[in-house]
């Protein structure tokens, strides 16, 4: 078959069937075998904060682990403390983090381990290319893992070899950021797992040079194309019969601009590049800046 980066986006060709999100790995995997699901052991890599009295990271350190989802939980449950987490966990976080709901707690975690982990891999490629060299080995190069790179805050963001001189994540301030915290849902997660841990093969399917690397960008440009069309038009099609008003929020998101939407059924983030709302939406928020709050009035 293909390689695993290239599931994702919709298409009937695919799978024969109706047209849709198809996932990277198989549903009995992603949902199944692979999946925190509560109650069942499962393996993981972690990584730990030792925080000091300051209520600041002193040390951050991971090892590969087993864990037990006991409480398979929701944003609303955990925002309103009805959760089975130790008392106390939720406001360390939101000391930790500066945020006040728990996506953004969350997605502070989620960063905290990429970046982490994203600084192992720089390390690990500048030893690689090190060895390489006082091998003397010429026309190779090892396969080095994934960046997240976004030159310019509030762009678009794409993949880079870690072995590569384009690092910086300018809408997160990170020099060294990578996926490496969802390795069921995203190629650039698994490759990266691998590399970290030296099981990576490479070879079939795998991203080695440039010419792969500029397949992947392309594939993973247009998954989130399609998923932000359909956000953005399943929010459309919710206020068809009648204008209605939202509380919202812009952001400089990992892979750009967005307008953050709070609904009656959870918050959407609408990509303001690229979606069925962008170009309205981007004209009228053309002078905002990141955290700036407003009531939008959406209409499909």
């Amino acid at each position: 078959g293909g390689s695993a980066y290239h599931s994702g986006v919709p298409g009937e060709e695919a799978h024969g069937g109706p047209a849709g999100s198809v996932p990277m790995l198989p549903p009995e995997l992603a949902h199944g075998e692979l999946s925190l699901n509560q109650g069942v052991p499962r393996n993981a890599i972690s990584l730990f904060l030792e925080i000091d009295e300051e209520g600041a990271v002193a040390r951050r350190w991971h090892a590969r682990s087993r864990i037990v989802n006991d409480d398979a939980t929701t944003y609303d449950a955990f925002d309103a403390d009805r959760t089975a987490a130790p008392p106390g966990s939720r406001a360390l976080l939101a000391r930790l983090s500066g945020a006040t709901e728990a996506d953004e707690m969350v997605a502070w975690c989620m960063i905290e381990y990429n970046a982490y982990f994203g600084r192992l891999l720089v390390e690990q490629a500048a030893v690689q290319g090190g060895a390489a060299g006082e091998g003397g080995e010429e026309g190779g190069r090892e396969a080095s893992g994934l960046l997240r790179v976004q030159p310019k805050e509030g762009g678009v963001a794409s993949y880079a070899f870690s072995s590569g001189e384009q690092r910086r994540h300018s809408g997160l301030g990170i020099a060294d950021y990578a996926h490496c915290s969802s390795p069921i849902r995203r190629y650039s997660d698994l490759h990266n797992q691998h590399m970290l841990f030296g099981s990576y093969a490479g070879g079939r399917g795998g991203v080695d040079g440039e010419p792969a690397l500029k397949a992947l960008n392309k594939r993973v440009a247009e998954t989130a194309f399609y998923h932000a069309m359909v956000v953005a038009m399943e929010l459309g099609y919710r206020c068809r019969d009648r204008p209605t008003i939202f509380r919202g929020k812009v952001e400089f998101a990992e892979d750009g601009r967005c307008l953050r939407v709070y609904t009656d059924k959870g918050r959407v983030k609408v990509p303001l590049t690229d979606s069925y709302f962008a170009e309205p939406l981007a004209k009228l928020f053309a002078d905002s800046v990141h955290g700036d709050e407003m009531q939008v009035e959406l209409c499909g």
